[in-house]
């Protein structure tokens, strides 16, 4: 992790004139052009997020700074002001000074930009004492999974219960790279990037257009297929959308057999309940699928096309919610 630097005066705000960016570079300027049209031509890639997008160029960061967070803050605050005077802005797309390098380098810079973007946001509320707990990633109500992978990536104010209303000006953050292997998987993008939403705007989606949403979520499974198995599956929408219920009733089930009495929601499956299964033994699990593969074609054709196991597959079900996706590849 990079190392901190803190200064006493941390809440010093500084005039506009101190908060500068560096110079766009001309490859800077070109990686935007390519996501935004990118953006464009897939429904999936924030699809909650009407209008346009602000766009911050970040500079290079070797160490945790006081003046990143500074810089950060009053970028923050700019995307906000934008919402207050009216204007259709309704996405902050920061990009990262250079491109990630695979999966360990995308996860912790992400991780990096989201615990300093935490702690803009409580720059910006002048509250000292979570600045400095954001800054050492010492901040309460972040969840992280098994391997480092921040779960609830919410910057601003975390809902007070589960299903809780966001605060209206929490965001939703997510990374997207290509880092990926397949172009079809729901996080691949152009270039690395962090994208954020308003977290209410997400919400208000999912309430307003539940059809849309489950065909993205649909084709989102199926591009998690293609990351782990590879191209070649040929499986509409209609085929998981008669089969993955059943999957979810599977998983459920076997969770409650290993004493995870996790809720497997229509909409997904929470990362507790992912850490949860990745500790089921997967003989019983292959058990458990056995008896129902006569109601499973889309799981059996993964089976006889792969060479795969029932638990390898029920695995692939696990796409992640979380900041950077790490996903379950089967060489690890």
């Amino acid at each position: 992790m990079a190392s901190i630097r803190l200064e006493e005066n941390m809440l010093e705000q500084p005039e506009c004139s101190q908060v500068q960016s560096h110079v766009e570079l001309p490859s800077q300027v070109s990686r935007e052009q390519v996501l935004r049209h990118w953006i464009a031509n897939k429904e999936s890639v924030c699809p909650y997020a009407p209008g346009v997008a602000y766009v911050t160029y970040l500079p290079r960061i070797q160490h945790v700074d006081i003046e990143h967070v500074r810089f950060l803050a009053a970028e923050l605050k700019a995307f906000y002001r934008a919402r207050d005077e009216g204007q259709r802005v309704s996405r902050w797309i920061l990009l990262p000074h250079a491109e990630w390098q695979g999966h360990g380098d995308g996860l912790e810079q992400a991780t990096q930009l989201y615990w300093l973007l935490l702690a803009a946001y409580h720059y910006l509320n002048d509250d000292v004492g979570k600045v400095r707990q954001a800054m050492r990633r010492r901040l309460g109500g972040v969840a992280s999974g098994a391997r480092g992978e921040i779960c609830n990536p919410i910057v601003g104010k975390f809902a007070r219960h589960h299903g809780g209303s966001p605060h209206y000006k929490s965001l939703f953050c997510t990374a997207l790279a290509p880092t990926y292997r397949s172009r079809q998987f729901y996080r691949w993008a152009p270039t690395s990037c962090l994208v954020l939403v308003y977290a209410q705007d997400l919400l208000a989606k999912k309430t307003a257009h539940p059809k849309t949403m489950h065909h993205i979520s649909l084709d989102m499974m199926r591009g998690n297929f293609e990351e782990i198995f590879g191209a070649g599956l040929d499986i509409s929408r209609e085929q998981l959308a008669l089969e993955l219920p059943l999957w979810r009733e599977l998983i459920q089930y076997a969770l409650q057999m290993h004493g995870h009495p996790v809720e497997c929601s229509q909409g997904g499956i929470s990362t507790i309940a992912m850490n949860a299964f990745r500790s089921c033994s997967m003989d019983r699990l292959d058990a458990l699928v056995w008896p129902h593969l006569d109601r499973l074609p889309v799981m059996l054709k993964i089976m006889q096309l792969k060479a795969l196991r029932p638990a390898q597959i029920l695995a692939s079900h696990f796409s992640g919610t979380g900041l950077y996706v790490l996903p379950d590849y089967l060489s690890s």
